[in-house]
């Protein structure tokens, strides 16, 4: 599930399904992936196989998330981690808006 007003970047992978690499019969496993309303998924991120990724949320560039994200959070990295920094409460904005291909489309 993808929630609104979200902006997912070029390259981002967002994967339902993998291997348990574990078991001796290589079964596959899954689990859905959610992506909260203003979370910011940046440029050739990889989100992995049940991962909840909250509101407001941002995943760095090249992240690769492997556990949940809790809101408002910015996450980095391989694996990706918490930075120091969080984004404010109320969000209002539309990423769509800041695209300049876009604006024909969106502005009358």
């Amino acid at each position: 599930m993808i929630g609104e007003k979200v902006c997912i970047n070029d390259g981002v992978e967002i994967l339902t399904a993998s291997h348990d690499v574990t078991d001796p019969q290589w079964r596959p496993i899954s689990g859905g992936v959610i992506i909260e309303d203003y979370a910011w998924i940046g440029t050739g991120a990889m989100i992995l196989p049940g991962v909840h990724i909250g509101y407001g949320a941002v995943v760095g560039a090249k992240a690769v998330v492997t556990k949940s994200v809790a809101p408002r959070t910015i996450v980095v990295g391989n694996p990706a981690k918490p930075t120091y920094k969080m984004r404010c409460d109320n969000l209002n904005y539309n990423p769509c808006e800041f695209l300049a291909s876009n604006r024909a489309w969106l502005v009358n």
